[in-house]
This record gives structure tokens, C-alpha cells and sequence, in this order.
């Protein structure tokens, strides 16, 4: 039988010490929604035209990275030799978000919540938690609307504000400073290993959406098999 979730043993004694958690940071891509394969859809449509073949598992190998970051990326793991300036790289990016912002507005809707989710969300304000969002994406406001779950956030991260993205930690940090709240008294959900070490860095407990890759995730306080198992009934007493 699959264990629901499992605690990292060497951080079991350090659970006793943990103040109370009044805040939970949430990523969004692969937390509360999966727009994966919409984000890879479009970077496989720009990186097409320049002549680069670009599977789903190298791009699931970027999760979490910023958008100029995802495209410069692309280009060293694919070893693509090019001379673009700032201006033509923006101009790649710029077009990649109006492919996937076209998508998202085909696609994306209230059904598109992953399961457990707007019920973790309900219990988690029933409980008097602040809420946030700290998503390298620019278009998680949106996302959110579309969902119907925008109402339960209290933060929504611009991620303009940060000087670096994931795997740095200045995102989560400014959602913790934003929420108004200790370090010790947040914990960050992230289903991405850069998202993680972005936690760690930033001295912020984390809950890992494993999807069955717990062996990726050995740095995270807390591992979940999936959102359908984030059950706040169940995560609570450890967290208190």
C-alpha cells in the first residue's frame, strides 16, 4: 500500500519546534493547475521555427524556470548556437506567452483545477490561513480567474519584483514578507525540484507534490504523492 504522504525522518524531531503555520505558499503550475503541456506546446512551436527538435521530457526538465530563463535554457541543453541580442530573445519570449495566453483562454477553466485542491483551499481559510502565490509566471492572476479561485489568495507575487527566479529564493521571501509573516511560520507547496531548493535557500518548510518521483525530492520537509492526497485534515497535526 502507498504511504499518502511521508515525512523526512531527520526533520521528524524539528516538527515539536515549528511555530504555529499561519501561511501557506503555493506554486501554481503543477500545484493548483497543470498548464505543463500548454506551457510546452507553445515553447515547442517557437523553438520549431528555429530549427530545434524539443521533446516533453527535456521540457519537463525545466519546470519552474522563468520564461527568459526556459528559452536560454532550451538553448544550452539543445547546444543551439546563435547571436541574438536582448531585443530578439525578448521578442521569442513575448511571442511564446501570446501562443500560451491563446491556449490558456481555449482551455483553461474550473474543471481545470487539479483534484483536491479547491477543498485544501476551503480548509485552509476556514482555518484562518493567509494564502499566497509565488509562480515565476506572469499570467498566474489570469490563471487564477479563469480557475474561480482567485478569491481565496490573499498574495499574488509579481514576479517583476524579484530580482532572480527559482531556484533563487527572492520570490518566496517576498511572499513571506508580503503575507506579513516569519519564515518559521510559512510552508511552501512546489511540485518542481528547483522550486524546493528555492525554499531551502529561503529557510521556508516545504511540501513537495512528489507525482510518484519521491527520489527527486529527498530535500523537501514533507512529500506528497499528489494534490489528491494534500488533505489539510491530514497534513495539520504534523505542521502544529
Amino acid at each position: 500500500m502507498l504511504m499518502v504522504w511521508t515525512v523526512k525522518l531527520q526533520m521528524k524531531s524539528k516538527f515539536s519546534r515549528w511555530k504555529m503555520i499561519k501561511g501557506i505558499i503555493f506554486d501554481l503550475d503543477g500545484v493548483i493547475t497543470d498548464t505543463a503541456k500548454l506551457h510546452y506546446k507553445a515553447w515547442k512551436e517557437i523553438v520549431n521555427e528555429l530549427g530545434i527538435d524539443y521533446s516533453k521530457e527535456e521540457n519537463e526538465k525545466l519546470r519552474g524556470l522563468p520564461r527568459r530563463d526556459t528559452l536560454l535554457a532550451i538553448f544550452e541543453l539543445k547546444k543551439f548556437k546563435h547571436n541574438f541580442d536582448d531585443q530578439k530573445i525578448n521578442e521569442l519570449c513575448t511571442k511564446k506567452n501570446e501562443l500560451y495566453l491563446s491556449y490558456l483562454k481555449k482551455y483553461i477553466n474550473k474543471d481545470s483545477l487539479l483534484e483536491g485542491i479547491e477543498q485544501f483551499l476551503k480548509d485552509l481559510k476556514k482555518d484562518k490561513i493567509k494564502i499566497a502565490i509565488a509562480s515565476s509566471s506572469l499570467n498566474a492572476p489570469l490563471i487564477l480567474e479563469k480557475l474561480g479561485v482567485i478569491n481565496y489568495f490573499d498574495v499574488i507575487v509579481n514576479p517583476v519584483e524579484v530580482k532572480k527566479g527559482k531556484p533563487a529564493p527572492d520570490i518566496f521571501l517576498l511572499a513571506q514578507e508580503q503575507l506579513k509573516l516569519k519564515k518559521e511560520e510559512c510552508v511552501g507547496i512546489e511540485d518542481a525540484v528547483v522550486g524546493v531548493e528555492a525554499l531551502n535557500k529561503a529557510n521556508i518548510k516545504s511540501i513537495a507534490i512528489t507525482n510518484g518521483n519521491n527520489n527527486l525530492f529527498q530535500k523537501a520537509t514533507l512529500l506528497v504523492q499528489d494534490t489528491s492526497k494534500l488533505i489539510w485534515d491530514l497534513i495539520k497535526p504534523i505542521l502544529f
